[in-house]
């Protein structure tokens, strides 16, 4: 159903949530990531998870995302298989081939046990900063996804 706002719950935890800086594996040495823990409502429906890094130049920052969208098209179309505790609990997941959306490089994937959420991702670059958002939910479409990434880089790239 798209074109649903962000569900006011998401704006919210946010809103209050606290930026933190530190590192962050997957930026690149010399980026300046923030990042904010992992918000989950009291339901556990929705994640969210957000990394915002800043760059030298914006060329380095849309390098970044033109790397992660590559990354996403060669596992776009298959099943990912992960595996957690040794290899006891494994997770299945099918990634859907990445598209762009208002603007916003997206990307999800569907769990193959119907009882998890599915996960959407978007990245974009706004002047030198990258925005990587994940948020997993039953109810996420990813108009939603893309409006909640440009309504952070709005708010950080003050």
């Amino acid at each position: 159903r798209a074109g649903l706002p962000v569900p006011a719950a998401m704006l919210d935890a946010l809103q209050q949530c606290r930026s933190v800086r530190g590192g962050f594996r997957f930026w690149p040495e010399h980026a300046r990531p923030n990042w904010a823990p992992q918000l989950a409502d009291d339901a556990d429906d929705v994640e969210v998870d957000q990394a915002i890094a800043k760059f030298d130049t914006p060329k380095a920052a849309k390098d970044v995302v033109a790397r992660t969208v590559d990354i996403w098209r060669r596992c776009g179309n298959d099943t990912l298989t992960f595996s957690y505790d040794g290899g006891k609990t494994r997770d299945a997941r099918r990634m859907a081939v990445p598209s762009v959306l208002d603007g916003v490089d997206i990307t999800h994937d569907e769990p193959l046990d119907v009882r998890d959420r599915t996960t959407h991702r978007a990245i974009l670059a706004v002047d030198n900063l990258v925005v990587d958002l994940r948020i997993s939910g039953y109810n996420i479409n990813d108009q939603q996804t893309v409006q909640l990434a440009k309504i952070i880089a709005g708010r950080n790239a003050l």
